[in-house]
């Protein structure tokens, strides 16, 4: 059967349609769109123009070059360009908002699929330097645990005679009743505190940071043991929290 409108349809279309598979669709996506969805879904190996490139990098190695260059360690950036509330964690726009400020110009999408490998929907310094993270979380929880918080590590252990500074040697000598015993590794913490560049002391403001995030790892307990389900939270009520649906103590006696 012939339409009207089939009838009024150019020439140069009529063989088009004609010379076109019968199992075809016509949104089929062209090959163009093919390799920007696998280069944003990180399933495609991305070449990169950039000067700090090489044929061989990845997009996650070219960022740690480009941290390195601009603060001097992936450690210092994060914690003096990244990672602004010193909680330990960026989720999506955080990071997107702290790189656009330190000047990158890469595919955010696609850096953030390949650091974020758990999905978390959060990174923190594990994905981009895990050896400094190691030995920044082992200092957090062996401070915390001892002292309870960071203040109470630096007035009670680090700064003994407060000076207000803690040079290495007196680290050195003090960290000890934590357990650490490697000199190297005593050395390697010390550096990854430093923040100021040619600072050769700490102050309490290096170690600060590692409060916010002991703060994050309380926080992220806390929710795991909250019931799963809808809590009232209402501040003008009192009381342990109630679960809908859940058995009163009347309906237990």
């Amino acid at each position: 059967q012939v339409s009207f409108s089939s009838l009024h349809r150019p020439a140069c279309t009529q063989r088009r349609l004609a010379q076109k598979p019968s199992g075809a669709m016509w949104w089929n996506v062209g090959p163009h769109l093919q390799r920007r969805m696998k280069k944003q879904s990180g399933a495609e190996d991305r070449t990169s123009s950039s000067f700090f490139s090489s044929s061989t990098n990845t997009d996650v190695d070219e960022f740690r070059q480009v941290l390195k260059s601009k603060f001097g360690s992936v450690t210092r950036a994060w914690r003096v360009g990244l990672d602004a509330d010193a909680s330990g964690l960026l989720d999506f726009y955080e990071f997107c908002a702290a790189t656009k400020a330190i000047g990158y110009t890469g595919d955010l999408r696609t850096l953030w699929y390949n650091m974020d490998i758990d999905h978390s929907g959060n990174i923190s310094l594990k994905e981009l330097d895990s050896v400094a993270a190691r030995a920044l979380e082992k200092l957090r929880y062996l401070g915390t645990q001892r002292y309870e918080t960071i203040e109470g590590l630096w007035m009670r252990l680090l700064d003994q005679d407060r000076s207000g500074f803690v040079g290495y040697a007196e680290f050195s000598t003090h960290i000890r009743e934590l357990g650490y015993e490697d000199d190297e590794e005593i050395w390697d913490l010390f550096n990854l505190l430093l923040v100021k560049p040619g600072s050769t002391s700490l102050t309490f403001g290096d170690i600060q940071f590692l409060q916010g995030w002991d703060d994050t790892k309380r926080a992220q307990v806390h929710r795991k043991r909250l019931a799963v389900g809808w809590v009232n939270k209402d501040p003008t009520l009192h009381g342990p929290p109630v679960v809908p649906g859940a058995p009163s103590e009347d309906d237990l006696e």
